[in-house]
This record gives C-alpha cells, sequence and structure tokens, in this order.
C-alpha cells in the first residue's frame, strides 16, 4: 500500500473519529443541560405522593403497588391515566428560562407573593419539592414558576398552570365499572323492552335463556369494555326525585358480584347507583342509554 493511500486512510479515520467525539459531546452536553433545567429534580418513577393546592382546595394523591389512590379531601381510587399523566408531564417538565433571579425579586410581578397554585412532589426517599405556579403567564402564554424558596422565577411552560389547577373531580376514578372485565363470568341486563343474561361458556358468550341463539361475541365484548369506559361527570349523594328506572345491569365475577341500576330524568340526565364501590353517579351523557333498549336481537 501506498504511503499516500494509507495516510489518506489515517486522516479519514482522524476525522470520522474526531466527527463522533464531538458528536456524542455534544448529545451529552445537550442533555446534562435539559437535565439540569428540569423543574422537578425527582425522577416521576420515584415519585409516591403528590399534594395540589388551589382554589379549589387541597388534594393528596399516595402512589402504592396497587396504583394511585386519593387521601384527601376524600379516601377513594384515582383515575390511574390521570395521575400517571400528571406526574409524569409535570416531572419531565424543563424550564424554558429565567425571568428573574436575585434578592430583589418582585414577586407580585410574576404573581408568586399570593394567590398561586402549589404542587408538592414527594419521593420514597421522603424528600420533597414544591412547585408554586403563577395564574399569571407570560406574552407567550407561558407559566411563573418558583421552585422551594429559591430566589429564582422560572418560566415554563402552560401545562403547569393547566395541570396545577385541577381539582378531586379531575383526579377521581370515574368509571362506571372499575373492575377487571376478564373476571366477568356472567352478565345480566333488564330494561323496558327485554330481560337477558349472558354466560361464558368454552370461550364464548351464550344466552343462558335461549342457548340456540347466536350472539355476536364483539357485540357482547363491546358491552363489557364500555363499562369499562363510561365516566360519571358527578358524584351525587341520591338519585333526584321524579328519576324513571330505566335499566339494571348485573355482572357475576370470580370473586364478587356488582350491579349498576341506571335511571333518568325529566330532563335527560342519567344516573347510576352502584353497588361497589357503593356511589350515585351522573353520567356522562351519550354513554349509558345504550342500555336502555338493548334487547337479545339486537346482539345477533
Amino acid at each position: 500500500m501506498k504511503k499516500t493511500n494509507l495516510f489518506a486512510i489515517l486522516v479519514a479515520i482522524l476525522v470520522a473519529g474526531t466527527y463522533y467525539f464531538e458528536f456524542y459531546k455534544s448529545q451529552k452536553d445537550e442533555e446534562a443541560k435539559a437535565e439540569q433545567n428540569k423543574v422537578v429534580r425527582f425522577v416521576p418513577e420515584q415519585i409516591n405522593k403528590v399534594q395540589v393546592e388551589n382554589a379549589k382546595g387541597k388534594v393528596v394523591l399516595q402512589r402504592s403497588t396497587e396504583g394511585w389512590s386519593i387521601t384527601e379531601p376524600l379516601e377513594d381510587w384515582a383515575d390511574p391515566q390521570f395521575a400517571d399523566d400528571f406526574v409524569n408531564g409535570l416531572g419531565t417538565e424543563v424550564s424554558k428560562e429565567v425571568a428573574s433571579e436575585g434578592d430583589a425579586v418582585q414577586w407580585a410581578v410574576y404573581g408568586l407573593d399570593k394567590g398561586f397554585n402549589k404542587v408538592t412532589f414527594m419521593n420514597q426517599k421522603g424528600e420533597s419539592q414544591i412547585i408554586s405556579v403563577s395564574e399569571k403567564k407570560n406574552f407567550e402564554g407561558n407559566s411563573f414558576l418558583r421552585r422551594d424558596v429559591e430566589n429564582k422565577v422560572l418560566i415554563g411552560t402552560s401545562q403547569w398552570l393547566m395541570r396545577s389547577q385541577a381539582g378531586v373531580m379531575e383526579f377521581r376514578d370515574k368509571r362506571l365499572f372499575r373492575g377487571k372485565i376478564g373476571s366477568v363470568e356472567e352478565i345480566s341486563l333488564k330494561n323496558q323492552k327485554d330481560q337477558l343474561k349472558f354466560a361464558m361458556k368454552n370461550t364464548k358468550w351464550v344466552s343462558v335463556d335461549k342457548p340456540e341463539i347466536k350472539l355476536d361475541q364483539n357485540k357482547v365484548r363491546e358491552i363489557l369494555s364500555s363499562l369499562n369506559e363510561m365516566q360519571a361527570s358527578d358524584f351525587v349523594k341520591s338519585i333526584p326525585a321524579g328519576t324513571k328506572d330505566m335499566a339494571t345491569l348485573s355482572l357475576k365475577l370470580k370473586d364478587k358480584n356488582w350491579s349498576a341500576k341506571l335511571s333518568q330524568s325529566k330532563d335527560k340526565a342519567i344516573f347510576a347507583q352502584v353497588s361497589e364501590p357503593a356511589f350515585v353517579l351522573q353520567m356522562q351523557p351519550g354513554q349509558a342509554d345504550r342500555f336502555f333498549d338493548m334487547t337479545l336481537m339486537s346482539l345477533r
């Protein structure tokens, strides 16, 4: 091999190595900068408790091996998707820039002197971090933040204000049926048009009273999946007077039974009296009324 060719190869290797090193270093620098600019110093997976304080009141969430639950102002399951999105979303937020810092920060200018929201994150080590979130925004619609008692005003995305305004209703598990649909062995439905009962036999749903009728398996499975998807718009103390009973749903699971009595008011609002947990729910419109006129023939 000629010396010129060898020299060219060595130069090419050197250039490639230098480029790779600079690229790798630049990438690492960006990662380090992003980590340094993170608003919350904890890793989201290590956060096991969150406290949100705003004009709606105080909400406390606790994470266990079974998932997220609400411990204040009441005790109930938390919406798992909402709670995870809240922690993972804010836990990975990066501060865009510093609006002001030092002993002379005018907190009132940024809405961080009073009337601000607070989100407290706690990790498995018992450490905590408080993020104060102003109701004011900058001209780009971004949030003004303060971490703990630092003399520094951080600028974060609008996610901070939106999420820090959440109340207990937003965090609460609002599903009509909170169980596992894979554990359901029998489905019963009674409405003004029909009375149905299905059982799982040999991996297929069959009508208990009329087994000769072949059911559309997808339609029956859709009943179960819809129960997990139906959401309440509110929790109420009791079903209002004057409502009309429209349907009763019952499920037999491997370890328990579950039922929901559906009724409708004169203004078409739908309520569900659920057996477990024992709640009365006002349902979101356009969901539960599908059970009012469901018949065996409609599931063929």
